[in-house]
């Protein structure tokens, strides 16, 4: 991290992200922001995942629902 007022020329040539960094953080991005505001495609709308996860680590085995 720089703070301040760049003395170096060296470091005014640094960017902030790369194309490559923007490539993976903006997809990532989106699908974080996605998944927090619907959350169904990976807990399912039953909350199935939650429960079948539950059972297995406090039953020790996954029961039927």
């Amino acid at each position: 991290m720089i703070f301040g007022t760049l003395d170096k020329d060296s470091l005014k040539s640094l960017l902030d992200l790369s194309g490559r960094e923007k490539a993976l953080l903006y997809p990532l991005l989106v699908l974080t922001i996605f998944f927090g505001v619907y959350p169904a495609p990976v807990f399912g709308r039953d909350g199935s995942l939650g429960g079948r996860a539950y059972q297995q680590l406090h039953c020790g085995r996954a029961g039927s629902a």
